[in-house]
Parts: structure tokens; sequence; C-alpha cells
């Protein structure tokens, strides 16, 4: 039983601590807005973003496809 409640702590321990992700550049900036999007619920709304106008001349087919999917699921 006590070796049973050691693996279960050191299971606790490992799951339960904070964690962070870092995104960089514009490949950070896709991957935030794709997650934001995939995360909001269908007729959700997202609250607020601000990405540099330069986005869209960097990179114009992600920022399409973006607006299409969230026309899509009406957010």
């Amino acid at each position: 039983m006590d070796s049973l409640v050691e693996a279960l702590k050191k299971t606790y321990r490992k799951t339960s601590g904070p964690s962070a992700k870092v995104f960089t550049g514009a490949d950070g900036i896709k991957s935030i807005l794709s997650e934001e999007l995939e995360n909001t619920p269908e007729h959700g709304v997202i609250y607020a973003y601000r990405a540099l106008p330069e986005l869209a001349l960097l990179s114009p087919i992600f920022v399409s496809w973006w607006h299409k999917k969230r026309l899509a699921k009406g957010v």
C-alpha cells in the first residue's frame, strides 16, 4: 500500500504543476490564432486579438483560411 501511495504522489506532482508555452514570430501568431479558434465553441466569441497587419502580408493564405474557418464556426 505504501508503494502505491508513493507512486500516486509522484504522478500527481508531475501533472499538477504550472505549464507555459512560448510563441514567437509569424508562426507563433498563427499557432495562437489556430489554437484559440479550435478551443472556441461554435457561435462563441474570441474577445480580443490584434495581430500585426504584416501577418496578412506574410501569410495571406493562412489569414484567408482562418477567417473562412471562423465564419463557418459562427465565431
